[in-house]
């Protein structure tokens, strides 16, 4: 979903760009969607410990009253959005803003 949603809001990702994946079976889902390129993509063992070699790794504290399930279902919800309806939108507003001023 990741480069979808980045297509559609016209953000461009740099070539140069590396990926850490979690697991082997992600980092060989990500070959489908860029070009693989000898140490472009990097997975450890199910952890991010790996990363402690190239850089801080801070893991956040576990929140006690949202359940991943919640997240998951939120993050369907967003995913099923159109992002053309979301900038028509934010286009009307601005420009109300701009007549109100």
């Amino acid at each position: 979903h990741f480069f979808r949603i980045a297509k559609e809001i016209k953000i461009s990702i740099p070539q140069s760009m590396k990926y850490f994946c979690v697991t082997e079976s992600i980092a060989f889902y990500l070959q489908k969607y860029i070009v693989y390129r000898k140490r472009k993509i990097f997975y450890g063992k199910g952890k991010f410990d790996d990363l402690k070699k190239v850089c801080d790794v801070v893991y956040l504290p576990r929140t006690t009253n949202i359940s991943s399930t919640y997240l998951k279902e939120q993050l369907s919800k967003l995913s099923k959005i159109n992002l053309q309806d979301i900038n028509s939108a934010f286009e009307i507003i601005q420009r109300l803003k701009d007549n109100l001023e």
